[in-house]
């Protein structure tokens, strides 16, 4: 799911975007939600943001 950064006056705000599809069922959507909340828990939990991670090529030998 993307993050988009907001302008400079509001740095401090991430906005998550979520697209779901026609016929989500209340089950999913509900699963859905307890594992974004326990990931957001566990992200809010670090003593230090992530490192960012090199991106690699798509394409490998």
């Amino acid at each position: 799911m993307p993050a988009y950064p907001m302008p400079a006056d509001l740095t401090d705000v991430t906005v998550q975007r979520i697209v779901v599809r026609n016929g989500l069922s209340h089950d999913l959507a509900d699963a859905f939600l307890e594992s974004m909340r326990a990931e957001v828990a566990y992200l809010d939990a670090l003593p230090a943001p992530m490192p960012s991670q090199h991106k690699q090529s798509g394409f490998h030998h």
